[in-house]
């Protein structure tokens, strides 16, 4: 009903609106942007319609074949404003009458680039800002022949690329545009590892609205950074470009694969497939079965599947396709994981009294995962346009895991009391899918400024999960962990079944109320349908099968439905590039939860909020800019939390539901300020974030508590731990980074400096006792790349970061505070009929202030190499990775409120290999 009538009183007031806008007159202006010496259209250009004071009424990006079309430009005298790195800024002015305006072709002329002769004009072309992009020059930046894209952004100050991800300017880069178009998905690094470096003529770093800001206008909060890549003309006019490769090495060590691309003026398609045994991923995968994260189907956000830790063999293909109205990507793989890993486990009990658990654990796991993505654009007529976007995922994995583990505790007077010895072995399989999409449809009435935008979107998510978990408990102490001699002996099949579907819609409608302000009303309506069943079943042991009926203490049976309506205003002023947003609104969630077992029940309740939205965009010049985004949002629990069920599978680490949780209320805060020197050539960065709760969801532990009842029946037991979900408030999170970089003119090299901290306060409870955790790290980066020669490529590079952790509760204050380091040295040298030398050294340390590890592990690679072939794009190389085979075993420590655990996971090591690289070009380098 609510949302009946809200749709109504808006169409009965665009009813009232549509006599009077229609004889309003505005119409379009279009027209083309080429290179005035080739005549090659330009994409990603910036045109902009001024009035007569200067100040910018509207702006577009230019397509990947250099068209711009501007739907609602009013009668009157304009000028127009082209302007892109590389080429110099043309104004062309124009009136605009009842009809349209067809411009033509616009010849821009471009700039000089003389970088072997004149130092001045390169540091001029290195990087400008145009509002809030900051754009590089790719040709002020040496890479070696047959580099990818993701070599050249390394280079690039404020610009940071490691495995998990990319990060420009303290914000992680969620997209890659190649000319406008999306390029590979979400999937960051798979696009820059497969486009190469010598077709890019620029690096665009923008603020990408999301869909339905893009078809308002008016900028939502809802905006991410992404990377446009800017190509050069010869390298889009039916192109090809592409990469083979393959190498084999002792003992047993493989790698081969290749990738396509085909680049034309109005269509793109690229192909990748690769295998190896070594652990390298090709792309990123979708974590929807919840191995790695809980997922939640009416989020946005996208949980990636994080390289698993040990030994892995990977087989992944992938193709992406993109137009001018259609973009698509799609990947497969398949992952087998092994690992060996031992882990030191402390867990603090109170006082000077400490619980000790070794483990060592044999892991084995086969994933196979498909993602399809893609996006529509449709403009049938200049005043309506349609983005849809479809999504499909489908994850099937199955893992196995022996765990032998020895407990002990450390008395208050030093003496030590053995507890047990267990053997734990569990197999998993997991089988999850997830479809769904969402689709933003815009009407431009006639009078500019005023639209209508109505979206909506969907998902269906399901996840199948079976498990048996046998446990076998030995209470004397003999390291020999044999079944037949255990003391007691547990065995349970576990079959759970989680079905979400999650449905949205909403309603702009944007109007101005001033020169330079528009403003929205908005509301938006969401409902969260989840059903979940928990089956545990207990083995008979007399029978040697697992009883039919379920465990009613650990098995569950539930429904939940989470219903959210927001209605609010959005303001927005914009006067030349300066932009200010401001959102208020008020939310209303209702939840039902219904309870079929362990017992019957039904609970409802519900939640108010005011939430909010401020963005400010502030391009003080041409060299420097400030970016404002502050918001609140709120986090709603999954079903799974709100189940009042215990589960049992691990007496050690025993685990409950919480149907009195409420969603955390999050406030966000983030600053951005972008200063580039064109005399110079140097860009400086600086990021200012803070995340803070008043009711953070988190973990209440329950330990050293052997008579506490943890269900009906059932005590936690010596050595035990019991978690359950609560709310706390005293969640904050700091986080600021600044960047610096510039050229060493002496050295013709590339200077890159880094500083970062991050002051964090996460809430905790141990035995109903508060116990805040404070982490903050503290880091220095500095960085020097190369930039002479394609024949010549180094980089040297340190991080250091220290890091201190506290908490504190009714026993004092623990602290546990350690240093990490990493020192890298890569160069490759191509020198007397084209042979090569390529080597790198990493060296990474992780030392515990207080002494407990110091862990130091040197990585040396070395090969040497002959270029092939009359164009150098073909090399053939042997040598060996990790010389001091020291990466045979990988480190990690952690620290949480209730204790510290350190591990050493199975690596790759040394090996002995030859490998074969052929670069394809169709185009002139």
């Amino acid at each position: 009903m609510i949302l009946g009538r809200a749709i109504s009183v808006v169409l009965v007031a665009l009813a009232g609106s549509l006599s009077v806008c229609m004889g309003q007159t505005a119409g379009w202006v279009r027209g083309t942007v080429a290179d005035s010496l080739t005549l090659e259209q330009i994409p990603g250009a910036v045109v902009e319609i001024l009035d007569t004071s200067g100040a910018t009424a509207s702006y577009e990006l230019t397509a990947e074949d250099g068209s711009f079309l501007f739907g609602d430009v009013v009668q009157g005298e304009h000028i127009l404003k082209v302007s892109i790195l590389g080429y110099r800024t043309r104004t062309v002015a124009f009136g605009k009458g009842p009809a349209g305006v067809d411009l033509g072709k616009i010849l821009l002329s471009g700039e000089a680039i003389m970088l072997e002769s004149a130092v001045h004009s390169d540091q001029a072309i290195r990087s400008s800002q145009s509002g809030d992009t900051l754009s590089y020059n790719a040709a002020a930046y040496k890479v070696m022949t047959g580099a990818d894209s993701e070599s050249l952004i390394s280079k690039m100050p404020g610009i940071s690329v490691n495995d998990s991800g990319v990060e420009a300017n303290g914000r992680d880069v969620r997209k890659v545009m190649i000319d406008g178009q999306e390029y590979f998905g979400d999937d960051v690094l798979t696009a820059l590892k497969n486009i190469p470096a010598d077709m890019i003529r620029q690096i665009e770093v923008i603020n990408k609205l999301s869909d339905q800001a893009e078809l308002t206008g008016v900028d939502d909060g809802n905006s991410y950074t992404a990377i446009n890549i800017v190509t050069r003309p010869e390298a889009r006019d039916g192109a090809l470009a592409g990469r083979m490769y393959g190498g084999y090495g002792l003992p047993d060590k493989y790698i081969a694969g290749a990738n396509l691309n085909y680049f034309g003026k109005e269509q793109s398609a690229s192909l990748l497939a690769m295998g190896n045994n070594i652990s390298r991923y090709n792309f990123a995968s979708e974590d929807i079965v919840g191995a790695s994260a809980v997922s939640d189907v009416g989020s946005d956000k996208s949980f990636k599947v994080k390289p698993l830790p040990g030994i892995s063999s990977v087989q992944s293909a992938g193709a992406n396709y993109s137009n001018k109205w259609f973009s698509g990507s799609y990947f497969f793989s398949r992952i087998r994981n092994r690992n060996e890993s031992f882990n030191d486990k402390m867990t603090y009990l109170g006082g000077d009294r400490k619980q000790f658990t070794d483990s060592r654990s044999d892991f084995n796991a086969l994933n196979y995962n498909h993602r399809f993505t893609s996006k529509i654009s449709l403009s049938p007529a200049p005043a309506h346009s349609l983005i849809i976007r479809p999504v499909l995922d489908i994850q099937d994995l199955g893992d196995g895991r022996e765990q032998r583990s020895h407990q002990e505790n450390l008395l208050s007077d030093g003496s030590a009391k053995f507890l047990r010895e267990k053997l734990n072995i569990n197999n998993n399989d997991r089988f999850a899918v997830r479809a769904g999409g969402s689709l933003s449809y815009r009407y431009r009435f006639p009078k500019r400024g005023r639209t209508l935008v109505i979206s909506a979107s969907g998902n269906y998510y399901k996840n199948n999960y079976d498990n048996t978990s046998d446990q076998y408990t030995f209470r004397t102490e003999s390291g020999l962990f044999d079944p037949e001699e255990a003391d007691n002996y547990s065995s349970q099949y576990r079959d759970r079944l989680t079905e979400q579907l999650y449905g949205s819609g909403g309603v702009t409608y944007t109007d101005r109320i001033g020169k330079r302000s528009r403003l929205s009303a908005e509301y938006r309506f969401s409902a969260n349908r989840s059903y979940g069943e928990n089956i545990v079943r207990l083995l008979d042991k007399a029978l040697g099968d697992y009883f039919p009926e379920p465990d009613i203490r650990q098995s569950s049976i539930n429904s939940s439905r989470f219903i959210t309506h927001t209605a609010g205003l959005r303001y927005n002023y914009a006067f030349r590039k300066i932009s200010l947003t401001v959102f208020g609104g008020y939310q209303n969630t209702g939840f039902r939860g219904v309870y079929t077992m362990p017992s019957g029940g039904e609970s409802r309740r519900g939640f108010s909020n005011f939430i909010y939205n401020v963005v400010a965009n502030v391009p003080f010049d041409q060299e420097n800019s400030l970016r404002l985004d502050a918001r609140s949002r709120t986090v709603n629990p999954s079903v799974n939390t709100l189940q009042s069920v215990v589960n049992l599978a691990n007496t050690s680490n025993i685990r409950a539901g919480n149907p009195d949780v409420d969603p955390s209320y999050i406030h966000e805060v983030g600053l951005r300020y972008i200063h580039t020197d064109r005399d110079a050539g140097s860009t400086l960065s600086v990021s200012l974030n803070y995340t803070g709760s008043s009711n953070y969801l988190c973990d209440s532990l329950v330990i050293d508590s052997p008579d506490f009842e943890v269900a009906d029946g059932v005590l936690l037991g010596e050595g035990n731990q019991y978690v359950k979900p609560v709310n706390l408030g005293g969640y904050s999170k700091f986080y600021g980074k600044m960047t610096f970089g510039f050229p060493l003119k002496p050295l013709r090299c590339n200077m890159n400096l880094t500083s970062a901290v991050t002051l964090s306060s996460l809430p905790g409870m141990i035995n109903a006792d508060k116990v805040p955790v404070h982490r903050n790290w503290y880091s220095l980066g500095a960085r020097i790349d190369s930039n002479i020669s394609e024949n010549l490529d180094f980089s040297v590079g340190y991080s250091g970061r220290f890091t201190q952790n506290e908490y504190s509760g009714r026993f004092g204050k623990v602290n546990n505070n350690f240093l990490t380091q990493d020192a890298t040295a890569k160069v490759k040298w191509v020198f007397w009929l084209g042979f090569s030398v390529t080597a790198a050294t990493n060296y990474r340390q992780y030392r515990s202030i207080d002494g407990r590890y110091n862990d130091e592990l040197v990585l040396c690679d070395l090969y040497v190499g002959k270029r092939l072939f009359r164009d150098g794009l073909g090399e053939v190389s042997i040598g060996v990775n990790d010389i001091l085979d020291q990466g045979i075993h990988r480190y990690s420590h952690s620290i949480s409120a209730s204790g510290t655990s350190d591990t050493v996971n199975s690596g790759i090591g040394r090996y002995f290999s030859i490998q074969f690289v052929y670069h394809l070009r169709t185009y002139r380098n």
